[in-house]
């Protein structure tokens, strides 16, 4: 269900032109891109937190260029102790993120940030999509009558 539910969300956004293409294969890929990157990860007991797959996920946003995308990575590294207290919160979209850059995305952007983040948060990223654009009913399990 959810997944018939975000399909039917990205040709709703695409038909409205309310998805940026490149974020939605981002998504789609689970971040996944050419890897490699300039910006070194971040080291140190601050950053012992942030595994390599994470760090090339933030990478990759980061070479989206604009937007909240535009240094992202650079960003993301000067403000790791902050980002770990999202990685450690139960529930990382109830926290501040860093220069109220959670307040300023759309659900499609947040959810990246899930997925680079928190990854086990991804589904919830995902569902606020839908909600956002289709609404909670696209959500809810409907039993069958057959």
């Amino acid at each position: 269900k959810l997944m018939f539910s975000m399909l039917l969300c990205f040709k709703s956004m695409e038909v409205d032109g309310d998805v940026n293409q490149e974020e939605k294969k981002l998504l789609l890929l689970a971040c996944g891109g050419a890897g490699g990157s300039e910006i070194q990860k971040p080291s140190g007991v601050d950053a012992e937190w942030l595994t390599d797959v994470s760090w090339q996920r933030i990478c990759e946003l980061g070479k989206l260029g604009r937007g909240p995308w535009n240094n992202f990575a650079e960003s993301f590294k000067n403000n790791i102790r902050v980002w770990k207290k999202v990685f450690d919160a139960n529930d990382p979209t109830q926290v501040p993120w860093p220069g109220g850059l959670k307040e300023s995305m759309t659900p499609l952007q947040r959810a990246l940030v899930l997925l680079a983040v928190r990854t086990d948060c991804t589904v919830q990223g995902i569902q606020d999509i839908i909600a956002t654009k289709l609404g909670k009913d696209f959500l809810k399990h409907r039993r069958s009558t057959w």
